[in-house]
This record gives C-alpha cells, structure tokens and sequence, in this order.
C-alpha cells in the first residue's frame, strides 16, 4: 500500500509518510571491552519520506556508505552502533533489534543496492532463484509466483531474452545487466526503503544513465523512499529531493536540494561546489578549484573540516550548533562567511 501523499517535493514529485527516522546516530570501533572506541559517525539524523529521494554526498571517507550500513545494521565486524535510533515506518528501532527481527526487515522493509554487483550477488546461484528469494521468504508469493515475477521484471527491465538470464550465474552477465538485476532484487519485496551505495560506480558512463531512472522508476512503482549515496553532485542535482553534505563521520549541512545547491551555507558544500567543472567560456583552460589541506577524519570534538577551512576560527575546535534558519535547511558552520 502506498503511503498517503502530504506535500510536493524539490522535483515535483508528489512524496507521502515518513518512511525511515534516523535520530543522533552514532558509530564506533568496537574495543572488546578496553573502553569506549574512536566514533567514525558522531549525531546523524534525517528523515527520509516515501517516493522522495534523500541523496547523501561527500568525499570518500566521509562516512556516506558507513551510515547506510547502519541504517540496515550490516557494519563490518569492527564496528558498531553506540548511540541512536532507526526507525522503518515508525516500527520497531532497528538498533535493539534481534538478529531476527533484523532478517525480517532486511529485504521486506529496507532493500539495498550496494556499489558492486558482482559482490553483492551470490556466484554459484541462478539469477532466477536470487530475485526470487526475497519474496518467498518474506510471503510474498509462493516459489511459482515469484518465479513468473521474475520472469516479468527481467522483461521489465529490458532483457531480451529473460528465460535465459534467470538460468545465466552472475558471472555471465555484463556489469549493467548484474547491476539491473541487483536493483530489481533491492525492490523485489516491495521495501518502504531502498537504500543505494553508489550504484552506478562499476558502470560505463553510457550505462549510469539508465541505471539511476530505473532506480526512480522502481520507487515510483513500489512507493519507496530512495537514500542515494553518491559522489556525483550532477547525478545528485536531477535527482535528489534533498541533500545531507557529511564529511569526516558528520553532517555539515542539510537541506532542500534547490536550496543547498544555490544557496549553500557550509564552507564545505560550497567547496565541493566550486570544484566542478563548467562549461562557461569564461572559465575555459583554468584550473578548477581544490579543496587543500589534509583532514582531521572527524577526531576530537570541533569540526573535521576545521583545517582545510578557509573561514575556520579558533572556537571551530568546539563542534558548532544546528542553525538557526531553521529545521528545513540546516548547516554546523561557526563561520559560514558568503
């Protein structure tokens, strides 16, 4: 069922009920009982809305990919959830959820499209029994049914010859067609929430195209919430409805895509901004702007942006406070300058 529709979004997409509350998360090392580990995500929160796109931008270790595997509770071994809550659907938190509870949910609730396809799909299965696995297990269908829905969503997605892509191993398809295929598991269970870990990094550029409105066209179909990670500020421009900017484990900024991308208020996003490229002729053979310095990876308690800032002032060693523009489009900026 779809949610109920309550407001317009940024890209004129009619967007329903809150799909996914993340509130003050937080992730750390964990140190077998020598005391409390360095934080790699420090006091994340959003909320995310059916068929709305929440796009999350950053440089590489900026935490983007981190948070997500939070979210679904698939951090790597040395890592855990210290603080904060996750709710799908305002149930349950995720974060005191059995490891039952959390099977239920992962591909019924939460599906995931992460940045690799060959990884992420099991090598010595046929294509058909891996899309179909989702909806058999979470009661979807029965295994004819969800066989035959397999069958139309391979069509769907624009494969010639379906029958043989669900008897093909992953290893005999291309990396768009893995990719296509991971996708369609992703929201194969009908999930509120579709998270997608820079989806198109393995894809040729001829191919990421099609690849992301296949995502928007799945949301749409299911009535899902998009989380889209990327580094791609022009893929994030057509389609985010909004934007959280985080870098060094925290957000810096977050808002409104329109707004954030005319109107940034963080000395970071501007950066990522400048840096570019354009076709103006006016700037045609001069070098693009450089985000310099080395980071802090979100250590101590200030802003982890602090020496690579231009407007960085001694009280930056103290993290800043939300803003006070308000909750629509907030920034953590002591300084924010222009």
């Amino acid at each position: 069922m779809h949610a109920a529709k309550t407001q317009r979004a940024g890209t004129g997409r009619e967007v329903g009920d809150v799909v996914l509350e993340v509130q003050e998360l937080e992730v750390g090392v964990r140190t077998h009982g020598q005391g409390a580990g360095p934080s790699i995500i420090r006091d994340v929160s959003f909320s995310l809305r059916a068929q709305e796109v929440v796009a999350v931008v950053g440089e590489s270790g900026s935490g983007k990919s981190t948070l997500c595997h939070a979210v679904v509770d698939l951090l790597a071994d040395n890592l855990t959830i210290t603080a904060g809550t996750v709710r799908v659907g305002g149930g349950k938190d995720l974060t005191t959820a059995s490891p039952a509870e959390l099977r239920r949910s992962r591909g019924r609730e939460v599906g995931m499209v992460f940045q690799d396809p060959l990884a992420a799909l099991n090598p010595v299965r046929r294509i058909g029994a891996q899309l179909a696995e989702a909806r058999i297990l979470h009661g979807v269908e029965n295994r004819s049914q969800a066989m035959q829905w397999a069958r139309k969503q391979l069509a769907a997605l624009g494969f010639d010859d379906p029958d043989a892509v669900l008897r093909a191993y992953p290893h005999m398809l291309s990396g768009g067609m893995r990719q296509r295929v991971c996708v369609a598991i992703a929201f194969s269970a009908d999930p509120k929430v579709v998270i997608a870990d820079e989806p198109t990094t393995s894809l040729d550029v001829s191919l990421q195209g099609r690849l992301l409105q296949l995502l928007l066209a799945e949301m749409s179909a299911v009535g899902s919430g998009l989380l889209l990670v990327s580094h791609d500020i022009a893929v994030v421009r057509a389609m985010a409805d909004s934007i959280i900017v985080m870098y060094g484990g925290r957000m810096l900024e977050r808002g409104p895509a329109a707004q954030l991308l005319t109107r940034p208020r963080s000395p970071y996003t501007r950066a990522l901004l400048d840096a570019l490229p354009s076709l103006d002729r006016g700037t045609r053979g001069a070098p693009l702007p450089t985000i310099t310095g080395g980071s802090d990876g979100g250590t101590g308690t200030g802003c982890p942006f602090r020496s690579r800032c231009p407007n960085a002032l001694d009280r930056c060693a103290e993290f800043p406070p939300e803003d006070r523009d308000g909750a629509e489009h907030s920034y953590w900026c002591w300084n924010p300058g222009r």
